[in-house]
């Protein structure tokens, strides 16, 4: 049994320890290595990629691959559900709802938020996520919905 004091200690402690008679040093030299290391500052190293997977530096759809995109047709406007952060609700009245054809015999809805104003605007919005989608694989379109 050993006393010891510490100096945080308003009276002395006792601790009962069994000390085996073995070298400190190399417990020491880990430690004070340990410490070293952490001290020394942040290990700099290359990334393995220039930007994390949520990156929009990845071309995944290029725009030289081509495309199945066959038409879009206009199919009404009706109240869809259509988060914005401008108002409060969910829903939007009048929005504008097309449908995007491919050659592969699939299909995709397109909404449109109704502050385009006029199907032709409306349009003019959703062609380039048409087109894009055309360049997709038939699979990732077939239960593929757009807004």
């Amino acid at each position: 049994m050993k006393t010891l004091v510490s100096p945080f200690a308003a009276r002395p402690c006792l601790v009962v320890a069994s000390f085996a008679k073995r070298s400190l040093a190399p417990r020491s030299l880990a430690l004070a290595s340990l410490i070293i290391s952490c001290l020394a500052g942040p290990a700099m190293a290359k990334p393995l990629y220039p930007n994390s997977v949520v990156s929009n530096d990845h071309e995944f759809i290029a725009t030289s691959d081509d495309s199945v995109f066959a038409c879009i047709t206009f199919d009404g406007r009706r109240t869809a559900e259509m988060p914005d952060k401008r108002k409060d609700g969910l829903m939007a009245k009048n929005t504008f709802i097309f449908t995007a054809r491919y050659r592969d015999r699939t299909k995709v809805g397109i909404w449109a938020h109704p502050d385009f104003g006029s199907q032709e605007k409306a349009v003019k919005s959703v062609m380039p996520a048409a087109e894009a989608i055309g360049k997709l694989p038939t699979f990732m379109r077939k239960s593929c919905i757009m807004w």
